[in-house]
């Protein structure tokens, strides 16, 4: 039964890699049976050879017919070689594109539950183990060619001869299939401990100073060092196999090839059989040796190519964002200000019992400041990413200017809004290539003027300036300037902001307050909140707690009417 899921997963990737080259694959199993029979030729010319020695008349066309099968043998080989090599080639790379294609569609909540090193090693090394697959396949088909054909040639030859030395044949290739069997898992093992090596040595770079800080170094080194145990275990125990199987399989053959010389000669010594016919015999013999050693080795590496698919297969059946098919004849209701309003919106992610918003409902007023305010894991940040369609309600609806956000197409709606993250995400290169990110035409010189209007000083050429990896070469307040001048070009609609200056001093928080204020006097900015200053700035702030909604108004009548409000503020000016 596992055998044939194994077949099933072989034939599926087969099918897959040669889909849009079945022509050339044709073509390579053409050429490799050509290949294979002028194979099978050169036995007979060499036994005629032989015999042409044997008598004294050596004959020319003999030899030029044996020179011409060999030249023409290389020149198929050659020609098979180089369409193999574009079918694989390109097999591996539209199956990287489709797989690259599939992590830009996950879901932001499904693609951050996987480390970014296991999606590397997928798309990597994977592929890789896969797109052998079309070559073994053919080499599968050359080896049964040349053992079907060496074999009625040596039952023809000398069947007794024969039996004694396939004997040790078919006794290699049971123990290499049977050997080869925990290849798959180790394999599997040391693929899995490269992606913790990845996932690990990304963690360490990204949290090394909180590490050192907290005496954690010397930790996290020792996690990354089992990981690199466990791969070099398993590396180990795939080389003990590897040694034992290879030489054990070419003693067999060994012995086979010596078992038939050796019985070979007796029965030349008998006058069973012509001199000529031994050599025949042994050229025949030799090939079928090979073929039984090309079948055992391409059964191990299309066992490892299998086990390749099912890492993959992890990948392309993770769930893609939903498909919705929008409405292109609606007006562009995405202009002017915004406003929001959330009727009983409830949300829990996935794998949680808990709801991160349980029937909220509120409103974000049209060309004014909103702070949604609360306690940590209140739902703050919760509210933001559904406005964005990181992911979508459980139940109840957020309306943009009166219309459902769910029928508003997700590009014309992330187009038209501006927005900062929480951690200020900083992408490797430089400040120009951070600006520029999905904004197309815009010019250097609208670019230094929002840099200018954030204040961010650096080093000049500003726009030249890298910023090294995860925006190791800025600062944090740096870094918070930057995500907010990403922010102010292309004149959004909305601007959301989650906690946009908390990595600033108060008065770089007060010169950036003024800056949205004045810059974004008549746009919708919606932001979360936990400094005073931040909340004190907003027209209409919302208060959640626990995922609901318990107030929402004006900064003075929240003071009077709500006494969550009443003690967030007042945790704040202690």
């Amino acid at each position: 039964m596992q055998s044939v899921k194994i077949m099933k997963t072989l034939l599926k990737v087969l099918g897959r890699s040669i889909s849009h080259h079945r022509f050339l694959y044709i073509l390579c199993l053409l050429l490799g049976g050509i290949s294979e029979l002028l194979v099978l030729v050169q036995p007979q010319l060499g036994g005629k050879l032989i015999e042409g020695v044997q008598s004294g008349q050596l004959s020319g066309s003999i030899v030029a017919a044996l020179v011409f099968i060999l030249a023409s043998n290389a020149l198929v080989t050659m020609c098979q070689q180089l369409v193999l090599g574009k079918i694989c080639e390109d097999s591996a790379y539209e199956l990287r594109c489709g797989l690259v294609e599939r992590f830009f569609s996950l879901p932001i909540l499904e693609q951050e539950s996987k480390a970014p090193g296991w999606y590397s090693q997928r798309i990597v090394s994977d592929v890789d183990l896969t797109k052998a697959l079309p070559g073994q396949s053919i080499a599968l088909f050359q080896a049964t060619i040349i053992l079907i054909g060496s074999t009625i040639a040596l039952l023809c030859i000398e069947p007794i001869t024969f039996f004694v030395g396939a004997s040790f044949g078919v006794l290699s290739l049971v123990f290499a299939v049977i050997a080869s069997r925990p290849l798959v898992k180790l394999r599997e093992g040391i693929q899995d401990a490269y992606t913790g090596i990845t996932a690990g040595a990304q963690e360490s770079m990204r949290t090394g100073r909180v590490l050192r800080a907290y005496g954690a170094w010397n930790a996290s080194r020792k996690e990354l060092e089992l990981e690199v145990s466990r791969a070099h275990e398993d590396g180990l125990r795939l080389s003990v196999i590897n040694s034992c199987l290879f030489p054990i399989a070419s003693i067999l053959m060994q012995l086979a090839n010596i078992g038939t010389i050796l019985f070979g000669a007796f029965r030349v010594a008998d006058g069973a059989i012509a001199f000529s016919g031994l050599v025949m015999f042994l050229m025949y013999f030799s090939a079928f040796s090979s073929s039984v050693s090309q079948l055992s080795g391409s059964i191990s590496r299309m066992r490892e190519a299998e086990a390749g698919e099912r890492r993959l297969t992890e990948l392309e059946t993770m769930n893609v964002e939903r498909s919705i098919r929008y409405n292109h004849q609606i007006p562009n209701i995405i202009s002017g200000a915004a406003e929001i309003q959330f009727n009983n919106v409830s949300f829990s992610y996935d794998g949680e019992t808990e709801f991160a918003l349980k029937d909220a409902s509120f409103i974000v007023p049209a060309g004014k400041r909103t702070a949604i305010v609360g306690a940590s894991g209140g739902g703050k940040t919760t509210c933001l990413g559904l406005l964005e369609k990181f992911y979508f309600p459980n139940s109840g609806e957020i309306l943009l200017n009166g219309m459902p956000l769910n029928e508003i197409e997700t590009s014309r709606l992330r187009a038209s809004i501006g927005y900062v993250d929480q951690d200020a995400v900083v992408m490797r290169g430089t400040i120009r290539s951070n600006l520029s990110v999905g904004r197309e035409g815009i010019s250097d010189s609208e670019m230094e003027k929002v840099l200018d209007l954030v204040g961010l000083t650096l080093p000049q050429p500003r726009l030249d300036y890298q910023t090294g990896e995860n925006g190791s070469a800025l600062s944090g307040g740096q870094k918070q300037r930057l995500a907010l001048a990403r922010s102010f070009l292309g004149l959004p609609n909305l601007l959301i902001m989650d906690e946009p200056t908390s990595s600033l001093d108060g008065i770089a928080e007060h010169e950036i307050n003024d800056i949205i204020r004045k810059a974004f006097s008549s746009i919708t900015v919606l932001c979360t909140a936990h400094r005073l200053s931040q909340i004190l700035s907003s027209d209409w702030i919302v208060v959640v707690n626990e995922g609901q909604v318990v107030a929402q108004g004006p900064h003075e009548i929240l003071m009077d009417t709500c006494e969550y409000y009443r003690e967030l503020v007042a945790s704040q000016a202690a």
